[in-house]
C-alpha cells in the first residue's frame, strides 16, 4: 500500500528480468545430492515442522528466512495440489508441536511471528479460493462504505473533535461546557448508529458467503480446534477465541483494512477517512467475536446493538463437521496430472536451508 508507482514498476521489472539457471551450473556434481535432500524434506512434513519449531526455540538467526523458503521454494507457493497437501500437514504438525506446547498459545498466535502464523498468512494470501471468498464477501460492503461516508466514524468521546477544523470545532461550543458534552455525545451516537448499520452489513455478507469458505482453511481451523480442545489447561471458550483470532485477525480483517492489496477493489481510491472507518469496522468485528468472554459492561452495551450470533454462527460452520485426518484437495484443480520436478530457490536460500536443517 505504501509503495509508490515507481517502486511498483521497479519491482515488476526486477521480477521480469529474473533469469533462472540450472542447478548444476552452480552446484556442479553435487546437484543430485541437493535434489535428493530437498525431495526427502518435501515429503516429510513432520520433519519440516519439527525443524522449524526447534529453530525457533534455539533462536536460530535464519529461522524467519527459512520459514519463507519452505513456503516459496520447498512447497512452490502451493500452486500444485501435492504441495498444498504437504503444507497443510506442516501446519497441522505446527499446531501440535508449537501451539499445543506453548504456555500461552493465544499470545503466540496474536504476535504473528511464530512459524504457524507466518505459514498460515502466506498460505491464505496466495490461495485462489480464499481470494474468491474475500472478494465475494467484502467487495459490496467496502464499496458502500467508500461511497457513503465522508466523516471519521469516531466513537471515543475524547477523540470526536480531534480531527475537525477550528471552524467545525466551534459548532460544539466551549470545550468542557455542558453544551459541549451533550453535542459530543450526540455526535458519538450518530457515528455509533452508522457503524452498527455498516458492521451488520459486513456480517450479513459473511453469513451469505459462508458456503464458499475455502475447504483447506476450514480444515486447518477445525484441526486447531480439535487439537487444542484436548489440552487440559485450555478452556473450550479460549480455544474458540483462538480459532476466531485466526479467522478474523489473520485472514478477514487485514483484507477489510487493506482491500486494494487483496484485489478486492481495484479502481476506487481509499482516502484517510475511509481507511480509518475500515479499521473501525475491523476492530468491531474482532470485539464482537470476543464478546462472550468480555466482562466490560460499557463495551457489552455498545456491542449489544450488533447481530452477535452471526459471528459465532460463522465460526460454528467453519469448525463444525468431522475433523478428518487427511487434508482436503482444492476443488478447482486445473493442473491435474502435472507434477513438479524442480525447485526454484536462490543459492543463498539453499545453503541457509541446508545449514538450518
Amino acid at each position: 500500500v505504501e509503495a509508490s508507482p515507481a517502486e511498483c514498476c521497479q519491482h515488476a521489472k526486477m521480477l521480469e528480468d529474473t533469469q533462472f539457471t540450472d542447478g548444476y551450473k552452480t552446484l556442479g556434481f553435487q546437484e543430485t545430492i541437493y535434489g535428493e535432500f530437498l525431495a526427502r524434506l518435501w515429503e516429510n512434513p513432520r520433519l519440516v515442522s519439527s525443524c522449524l519449531v526447534a529453530g525457533e526455540r534455539l533462536n536460530q538467526e535464519h529461522t524467519q528466512g527459512v520459514i519463507h523458503t519452505v513456503f516459496t521454494s520447498l512447497y512452490g507457493n502451493c500452486i500444485m495440489q501435492e504441495d498444498e497437501s504437504y503444507l497443510l500437514q506442516v501446519l497441522r504438525y505446527l499446531i501440535e508441536f508449537e501451539l499445543k506446547e506453548s504456555d500461552n498459545p493465544r499470545r503466540l498466535l496474536r504476535r504473528g511471528t511464530c512459524a504457524f502464523s507466518i505459514l498460515f498468512k502466506l498460505f491464505s494470501e496466495g490461495l485462489y479460493s480464499a481470494k474468491l471468498f474475500l472478494t465475494a464477501t467484502l467487495h459490496e460492503p467496502i464499496m458502500q462504505l467508500l461511497v457513503e461516508d465522508e466523516d471519521h466514524l469516531e466513537t471515543d468521546p475524547a477523540k470526536v473533535t480531534e480531527r475537525l477544523t477550528p471552524a467545525q470545532q466551534e459548532r460544539f461550543g466551549e470545550k468542557g461546557s455542558e453544551d459541549y458534552k451533550q453535542r459530543v455525545q450526540a455526535a458519538v451516537e450518530i457515528n455509533e448508529a452508522k457503524l452498527v448499520a455498516l458492521v451488520n452489513k459486513f456480517i450479513g455478507y459473511l453469513k451469505q458467503n459462508t458456503y464458499c469458505f475455502p475447504h483447506s482453511l476450514r480444515w486447518i481451523v477445525s484441526q486447531m480446534y480439535k487439537t487444542l480442545s484436548c489440552v487440559e489447561r485450555l478452556e473450550v471458550g479460549e480455544v474458540r477465541t483462538m480459532c476466531t483470532d485466526l479467522l478474523l485477525t489473520c485472514f478477514i480483517c487485514p483484507a477489510i483494512v487493506n482491500p486494494e492489496q487483496y484485489g478486492i477493489i481495484s479502481d476506487a481510491p481509499i482516502n484517510e477517512v475511509a481507511r480509518f472507518n475500515l479499521m473501525q469496522v475491523g476492530q468491531l468485528l474482532q470485539q464482537l467475536a470476543m464478546a462472550d468472554g468480555d466482562s466490560d459492561p460499557r463495551r457489552k452495551s455498545s456491542l449489544s446493538k450488533f447481530d452477535k450470533s452471526c459471528v459465532a454462527a460463522f465460526l460454528d460452520v467453519v469448525i463444525g463437521g468431522q475433523a478428518v485426518e487427511t487434508p482436503p484437495m482444492s476443488s478447482m484443480n486445473l493442473l491435474e496430472g502435472l507434477s513438479r520436478t524442480a525447485v526454484y530457490i536462490t543459492h543463498s536460500q539453499l545453503l541457509a536451508l541446508v545449514g538450518f536443517v
